[in-house]
């Protein structure tokens, strides 16, 4: 009964990030690509179907290990962990003013948005991929250069598309788009892993809804994200079920991995190693009545972990880990659980992190943190939505926003962290070479303009074009 119960929830839940998506936008109260949405969509995934599939063992889920030492009040646990965090995370997105206020006053000097600039900023943007691969061996500067040069590959898609989108007729700025966009999926697929390969898929839509899409018709604009999400849905899981590691990089090997993640787009497999098996619901259980029931709770786990994240483990042996790294281990010892590899790397889920770290009370820290982090980011898109450095930061933190509800919550903190960290180097390198050509007006009101007084401005503007144009044409005649 409880089980039953469970699945209805979890579709009503589903029900009603869909309903927070779509309405606010069809009423011209939202945008459509916000950093907002996509957490609502990963949240849809991970804790709604997850949960589905955490209580029907035949998808995979948590059944699938052979843990069955919960009890029903790990169940009603998880719920009011879903209810608080989302409650929670919904008012202080839509409520707080503080992003409003800071949106207006930071990050407004960007180097020139000419199609020549972003054109000749590509080979700066060679120069973090590099890095990576060239770095001393220096303790601390190989983690943190990878952390800056994994996000730079969408700066490169988004870069060179919107250098061709003004130019649409240069056939070089064509070519290059076309080169960047094929050698960076190549090279996410290949060497960087399977969010930084959302991140260059995403990286055209978010660019073409922030410089075309924002004022067309609300419907036209939701059919065609909603295609060009399946089909970037369908390749990813396509290239989760071709991915190896460890394999050595010739190019009989990209070409291979290359055909087999086009066939896979054509023949789906939706059992198991599938997107659409999720265990994060499965995973937050595990945690609840472990740290309910075995072990005591670390609170700030993964705030401490993002703040000292910085300190090389070769210098602190002791550094604090994350949950993800430490629930398989843990679970293993403690259950015994069947093909549980104590290596791997679990999305625990947000609900699992709250009670990791002592229940409700932190669910309510992270949602306040989360909620002003996503509201500040959708502030300054509104203000300024042709600025293609941020443009290629939502495109390189796509998938770990859309993650960021499976978790672990501290990884994919550092990993957002780090696009912003490779935008402001790439601002500052765009600055130093060709100087600040680009200068958003610092706004001190607290909210920014309605999104549907925008539109019926466009239209109108729109509309008395047309009637002049028609006045124009009678004259002639």
């Amino acid at each position: 009964m409880l089980e039953t119960l469970l699945v209805f929830l979890s579709w009503l839940f589903i029900l009603t990030m869909f309903l927070l998506i779509v309405v606010p936008y069809l009423r011209g109260r939202a945008d459509l690509v916000t950093a907002w949405n996509m957490f609502l969509a990963g949240s849809a995934l991970f804790v709604g179907y997850a949960t589905i599939a955490a209580v029907a063992p035949r998808t995979g889920g948590f059944g699938a290990w052979g843990f069955t030492r919960y009890v029903a009040a790990d169940y009603l646990r998880y719920c009011a962990g879903v209810v608080v965090f989302f409650a929670t995370i919904i008012v202080v997105y839509y409520k707080a003013r503080l992003p409003r206020r800071l949106a207006g006053r930071l990050f407004l000097k960007w180097p020139p948005n000419s199609a020549g600039v972003l054109y000749l900023m590509l080979p700066v943007c060679a120069l973090p991929i590099l890095a990576m691969f060239f770095a001393p061996n220096v303790h601390g500067l190989g983690p943190f250069l990878t952390s800056i040069g994994f996000p730079v590959i969408a700066f490169v898609v988004v870069f060179s598309f919107v250098a061709w989108y003004k130019h649409p007729i240069n056939p070089v700025l064509l070519a290059t788009f076309v080169v960047a966009l094929m050698g960076m999926l190549i090279l996410a697929s290949i060497v960087f892993g399977r969010r930084p390969f959302v991140g260059v898929l995403a990286s055209i839509p978010i660019a073409l809804y922030w410089l075309r899409w924002r004022y067309r018709r609300p419907l036209r604009v939701l059919v065609a994200v909603s295609l060009v999400s399946f089909a970037a849905l369908c390749l990813v899981g396509a290239y989760l079920q071709v991915r190896e590691f460890g394999v050595n990089l010739t190019l009989a090997t990209v070409i291979e991995r290359t055909k087999n993640i086009v066939a896979r787009v054509f023949t789906p497999n939706l059992g198991s190693g599938s997107m659409l098996v999720q265990d994060t619901a499965a995973c937050s259980l595990l945690t609840i009545h472990m740290y309910t029931h075995e072990l005591s709770p670390k609170p700030f786990n993964a705030a401490y972990f993002v703040l000292v994240n910085p300190i090389p483990r070769a210098i602190w042996p002791g550094k604090p880990d994350s949950l993800g790294h430490t629930l398989p281990a843990d679970s293993a010892e403690l259950y015994g659980l069947r093909g549980m590899d104590p290596s791997l790397n679990l999305g625990p889920g947000i609900i699992g992190h709250g009670y990791h770290e002592g229940g409700l009370i932190m669910l309510v820290f992270y949602a306040i943190l989360a909620g002003l982090a996503l509201r500040f980011i959708d502030e300054i898109l509104m203000r300024q939505p042709d600025n293609p450095y941020f443009l290629g930061f939502l495109a390189a933190s796509s998938g770990h926003i859309v993650g960021w509800a499976r978790g672990d919550i501290g990884n994919f903190s550092l990993n957002i962290i780090g696009a912003g960290i490779a935008m402001v180097v790439l601002c500052w390198m765009g600055r130093l070479a060709f100087g600040t050509g680009l200068v958003y007006p610092r706004t001190e009101n607290r909210d920014a303009p309605a999104l549907g007084m925008v539109r019926r401005r466009l239209a109108a503007m729109a509309g008395a074009q047309r009637l002049w144009r028609r006045r124009i044409q009678r004259r002639r005649g």
